[in-house]
């Protein structure tokens, strides 16, 4: 077995010849600690930061994230373009937050990731302790645009609805205002904001094979097999139908309803009340394709039928089969793994979720409820690759995420998907 010294050395001189990916991850599956020293020489050789070291970072002990952290953002001031140094600083605002949290000042100085969609994800759940420098910064005379703006989307990322209304009420950024509060899985009405995500996560888990996860290259298998997200402890584990059909049909091509999962019992903490069990169906033929959003009311038992259509009777231009039937296993999901991100997770992680923040791919899309036009709250979210009864894989669209959507006001239930 490769020595962490021997894998940064290596990939110096053969780059991806020396099958890094794969010599990382047999050293850092049985021996945790060597992910540490493997990105501690990674920081002081200024590695371009290939994915073979954002994989090893999935593997870090987590008491060992603050002494990590310090040395990385020890690295990012000798040179803030430091691409190890970014790359660790980013999969920590998803796994180690609060070890970012005493650095802010810092951070906000040295922009790590400056400009990608994650740049300022260490605010997040920082709270009010960054609130003074926030607000000078908002409040310079001589700030540009970019550091205000900068400030303003910090103040979003702290979730804190205290620090949200001050940003609301910064007027000279008035323009900026629309986006925030749903970036961030609020809906700002009537003077009140409305949380639009749950704090309670489960994973979604899947039979390796189901997935064709034995069908993959030997290094995928190896993350398949031993990557936190897929092997969550069985104790809290419950067991749930996936796939197949509904009984009720399509109004917009009058075939039957793809099953997609039947949530029984309803998993605590999600915001479903006066529904014992809710079984989630959509229609994979119409669903993005002839229409973006796909909505269905749920009986006292939990059973879907369309709303907001008249019967079509529209030929699916991509016409699905169902997903092939099977029993899948909702997981309490560890907190460090209650944020993921699609791009950042690379096809490594399980990003089949039931509650907390959607992981969105092209930005905010929560749909109003077709009866009472209220926002919606996210319920699941789905990656792809599930067979099909057509021996096809489904893939949301390019390859992406499908979404489902709950309005508990009305019982109303709604799909939708993104791709790249």
């Amino acid at each position: 077995m490769s020595t962490a010294q021997q894998i940064i050395d290596d990939f110096k001189r053969d780059r991806w010849k020396s099958n890094a990916m794969e010599q990382t991850l047999e050293l850092v599956i049985p021996d945790p600690a060597a992910a540490v020293a493997l990105l501690s020489l990674a920081l002081d050789a200024e590695i371009e930061s290939p994915t073979f070291l954002d994989a090893a970072i999935n593997f870090i002990p987590e008491d060992a994230f603050p002494d990590l952290i310090d040395k990385t953002i020890n690295a990012l001031r000798m040179n803030p373009a430091n691409k190890v140094g970014e790359s660790i600083i980013s999969y920590a605002t998803l796994q180690s937050l609060h070890t970012l949290h005493p650095y802010l000042g810092t951070l906000f100085e040295l922009a790590p990731n400056h400009r990608a969609y994650y740049e300022n994800w260490p605010w997040r759940e920082s709270g009010k302790r960054s609130f003074p420098f926030l607000q000078q910064i908002l409040h310079q005379a001589d700030a540009d645009e970019a550091l205000c703006r900068k400030a303003y989307e910090c103040l979003w990322e702290t979730r804190d609805e205290e620090m949200m209304a001050i940003a609301l009420a910064e007027l000279a950024l008035h323009r900026w205002r629309r986006e925030y509060p749903l970036a961030a899985g609020y809906e700002y009405r009537e003077n009140a904001f409305r949380r639009l995500c749950s704090p309670q996560v489960y994973h979604i888990m899947f039979d390796a094979a189901y997935l064709g996860h034995d069908r993959e290259p030997y290094w995928r298998r190896l993350i398949f097999e031993n990557h936190p997200t897929w092997i969550f402890p069985d104790q809290h584990r419950t067991s749930m139908k996936f796939g197949g059909v509904n009984d009720n049909n399509c109004l917009v091509c009058g075939e039957q309803l793809h099953h997609i999962i039947t949530l029984d019992p309803i998993p605590v903490g999600l915001p479903i009340t006066y529904r014992s069990r809710l079984e989630l169906a959509t229609c994979l033929s119409c669903l993005g394709w002839k229409q973006q959003v796909l909505c269905y009311h749920h009986d006292s038992d939990g059973t879907p039928t369309n709303i907001g259509l008249s019967y079509q009777n529209v030929t699916p231009e991509f016409p699905t089969k169902p997903f092939i039937p099977t029993t899948v296993y909702l997981a309490r999901t560890p907190e460090r793994w209650r944020w993921q991100d699609w791009a950042l997770a690379n096809s490594r992680e399980n990003l089949h979720r039931v509650g907390g923040e959607p992981c969105w791919i092209q930005g905010p899309e929560y749909p109003d409820c077709p009866e009472c036009y209220r926002r919606m709250s996210f319920l699941l979210q789905l990656d792809g690759n599930f067979p099909l009864d057509d021996q096809f894989e489904w893939l949301w669209g390019a390859g992406g995420l499908g979404y489902c959507f709950w309005c508990d006001q009305c019982k109303v239930s709604a799909f939708t998907w993104q791709c790249t």
